[in-house]
């Protein structure tokens, strides 16, 4: 079964919290070393790196100029291979010489694939922590089914 959608952001809240220094309570992305803005006229990734946040007058925190912003939005879009299920009968004759009428082999296969342009995410998590979320787990299941 193929599971899809589209036409949906997340947003990166992970890689937003480690743009900004901030306070200096948090770690801090590696790019921000030599891909944030230094001096006029540099082409950067990042604003400059300022210890606190920027703050109004009034004194509360302007999110415009300290991270809320649609630089950390990616697409959400996804096409996930979800289970696939193959099986096989056995009942030829020499299954029945051994008082079996059929045997059933089996495997069921879960989230084998997923293509994302956002490699970061769990598309199915939610829009505001995708990036914190853990995939999900692949997992494979084989058996038999004996009719007697």
């Amino acid at each position: 079964m193929l599971s899809f959608t589209g036409g949906h952001y997340i947003y990166d809240y992970v890689e937003q919290r480690t743009s900004y220094p901030g306070f200096g309570n948090k770690m801090l992305r590696k790019e921000l070393l030599d891909q944030s803005w230094h001096k006029p006229g540099d082409n950067a990734s990042y604003p400059r790196a300022l210890f606190g946040y920027e703050v109004n007058s009034g004194g509360t925190v302007d999110y415009q100029r300290s991270g809320l912003h649609t630089k950390f939005l990616h697409k959400g879009d996804y096409v996930r291979l979800r289970n696939v299920q193959i099986g096989y009968n056995l009942n030829s004759a020499p299954i029945k010489k051994l008082h079996v009428q059929n045997i059933r082999i089996y495997a069921s296969l879960y989230n084998l694939w997923l293509y994302s342009p956002h490699y970061k995410f769990e598309p199915e998590g939610d829009a505001y922590r995708g990036s914190y979320q853990l995939p999900q787990t692949r997992s494979y299941t084989f058996g038999a089914n004996f009719t007697f």
